[in-house]
């Protein structure tokens, strides 16, 4: 049995995922972490991460989408 898709729904799927990758990618990475971690404090980092766990909890969801986007493209 042959289970094959067509070219052009294997380039829609391909698309969708950059373009998930290309909305999720800047919010988790350029404005989340960056709000949660300072490199140079530790402490600091961890009371970010405590006192906004929702956010924390937001970026890793969206790497996590980000990564099975880029699996599927």
């Amino acid at each position: 049995m042959n289970k094959s898709i067509s070219l052009s729904k294997a380039a829609t799927i391909a698309g969708i995922g950059l373009l998930v990758m290309t909305l999720t990618v800047p919010f988790a990475e350029f404005k989340i972490i960056p709000d949660l971690v300072n490199p140079n404090n530790a402490l600091e980092t961890a009371s970010n991460i405590t006192n906004n766990l929702f956010l924390f909890n937001v970026a890793i969801f969206l790497i996590f989408i980000t990564i099975v986007a880029d699996i599927v493209a």
